[in-house]
C-alpha cells in the first residue's frame, strides 16, 4: 500500500510539469493594430510587426489573404464603407493565432476631371470644344443661363449670335460608372466682337495742346493746329468679353503703359465707345495712375478751366466708315465744353488734377498734348 501511494505521487507530480510545459506552448500573439491609407478606389492596409508571428491573414469582404508582409493592397474597390482585419499567425505549438485586429475603409466616388473649353469664334456664331473626359459618357450643358441639355458629343456650335453681346457657355461631364460622381461646372464666357477694329491705325490729331504748370497748378495753355499722328493698337480683351484694349493714346508714357478701355456699342456694329478714368501703373504717394480725358470748359464769365470728364463712363466714340478701313472720332458732348484735350495721363483726388511729366522733364517745362477729334486709318 505504500509503494502504491508514492507511485501516484509520482505519476501527480510528472502530469503536472507536463500541465505547465504545455501551457508554455500555447502562448497567444499580440493582436495586430492596422492602419489605412486609401488612393482613389484603392487602399493599402499596414500594420507593425508582431513579434513571433509566422504570417498574417487579412480578412476582406469575406475573403482571407495569407501574407508574410506587414502590408497589402487591394484595387478598384467600387465606393462604399467596408471593415478589414488582420489576424497574426502563430507556429501552431508554442505560439497561438492572435485576436484579429480591425480597421474600416471608406472609398469615395471620384469626380471626373472638369472639361477645359476652347471657343473659336465666328462673325456671327461660335463652336466650343473639349477633350473627352476620361470614363465621362455624357455632357450636360447651359448656354447662356437656358435650359440644361445633354450631349454625348464634345463639340457645340451656336449660331445667329448678336455682334457686341456676351454670351456664357457651362459644360459637365457625367457618367454611368458608379465608382465616378459628376465633373464641376466648367465655365467660359465670351462675346461676338467686330474684328475689324482689331490691328494697328494710324491716328491724326488736328491739334496739340501745350500745358505749362507751376506749384501744382496750371499756368497758361495754347492749342496749335499743327496736326500730329501716332500708331494705336487695338486688341480683343481676352480677360472681359465685350472690351477692348487701345494703347498708344498717351504721347507723355510708352504705348505700351497706356491702355484705355473701349466697349463695342450693343446695336451699332461699327461704333466702340471709350471710357474714362481707367487705372494703369503702380499706386505712388497715395495716388493711382491713371488715363483721363480733360475738358477745356466755358465758365459763366467768359472764363475758362480745366476739368476731367467724369470717369466710368465714355467719353469718346469711334465709328467705322463702310470700308472698314477708316474710323472717325466724337467726343460726348456736354455744355460749355467747346473742345476735349484725349491725352492727358494724371489721376484727380479731392478735385485735384495731377500731373506725370515725360521722362526727363520736371515741373515748369512744358507738356505737350494731342488734343482734339481725331481720325484713324488701319494700316
Amino acid at each position: 500500500m505504500k509503494k502504491l501511494l508514492t507511485f501516484l505521487a509520482c505519476a501527480a507530480i510528472v502530469s503536472a510539469l507536463a500541465s505547465c510545459e504545455k501551457e508554455e506552448k500555447s502562448q497567444k500573439l499580440d493582436t495586430p493594430v492596422p492602419t489605412v491609407k486609401v488612393t482613389k478606389t484603392s487602399f493599402t492596409i499596414s500594420w507593425p510587426e508582431v513579434a513571433n508571428a509566422v504570417a498574417y491573414v487579412v480578412n476582406f469582404q469575406n475573403e482571407d489573404k495569407t501574407v508574410t508582409e506587414t502590408t497589402a493592397t487591394y484595387e478598384n474597390i467600387a465606393p462604399g464603407n467596408y471593415n478589414i482585419s488582420v489576424t497574426a499567425k502563430g507556429d501552431g505549438e508554442k505560439y497561438l493565432d492572435s485576436e484579429p485586429g480591425y480597421a474600416s475603409v471608406e472609398i469615395e466616388q471620384q469626380k471626373l476631371a472638369t472639361p477645359v473649353l476652347t471657343i473659336e469664334k465666328g462673325e456671327t456664331s461660335a463652336v466650343v470644344t473639349w477633350e473627352a473626359v476620361e470614363n465621362a459618357t455624357s455632357y450636360k450643358y447651359i448656354f447662356n443661363e437656358g435650359e440644361e441639355l445633354t450631349t454625348e458629343e464634345t463639340r457645340l456650335e451656336f449660331t445667329d449670335l448678336l455682334m457686341g453681346n456676351s454670351y456664357t457657355i457651362e459644360v459637365q461631364a457625367l457618367t454611368t460608372d458608379e465608382a465616378f460622381k459628376e465633373s464641376s461646372w466648367a465655365t467660359r464666357s465670351f462675346a461676338i466682337m467686330d474684328q475689324r477694329w482689331v490691328g494697328t491705325w494710324t491716328a491724326t490729331w488736328p491739334q496739340t495742346l501745350t500745358v505749362m504748370i507751376s506749384d501744382g497748378a496750371i499756368t497758361s495753355t495754347e492749342f496749335s493746329n499743327n496736326p500730329v499722328t501716332a500708331e494705336l493698337e487695338i486688341t480683343e480683351d481676352t480677360t472681359v468679353p465685350g472690351r477692348y484694349l487701345i494703347s498708344g493714346l498717351s504721347a507723355i508714357f510708352k504705348p505700351d503703359e497706356m491702355l484705355a478701355v473701349a466697349i463695342m456699342t450693343t446695336g451699332a456694329a461699327n461704333s466702340i465707345d471709350i471710357y474714362n478714368e481707367v487705372s494703369c501703373g503702380s499706386p505712388s504717394n497715395g495716388f493711382t495712375p491713371t488715363w483721363l480725358a480733360f475738358a477745356e470748359v466755358q465758365n459763366t464769365d467768359g472764363s475758362k478751366h480745366w476739368q476731367p470728364v467724369p470717369g466710368n463712363a465714355p467719353v469718346c466714340t469711334l465709328t467705322l466708315d463702310e470700308t472698314g478701313g477708316n474710323a472717325t472720332s466724337s467726343y460726348v458732348k456736354e455744355p460749355n465744353i467747346t473742345i476735349h484735350a484725349f491725352d492727358v495721363f494724371g489721376f484727380q483726388s479731392t478735385n485735384a488734377i495731377g500731373f506725370y511729366y515725360p521722362e526727363g522733364s520736371h515741373e515748369g517745362d512744358p507738356i505737350t498734348l494731342r488734343a482734339g477729334e481725331f481720325t484713324l486709318v488701319k494700316k
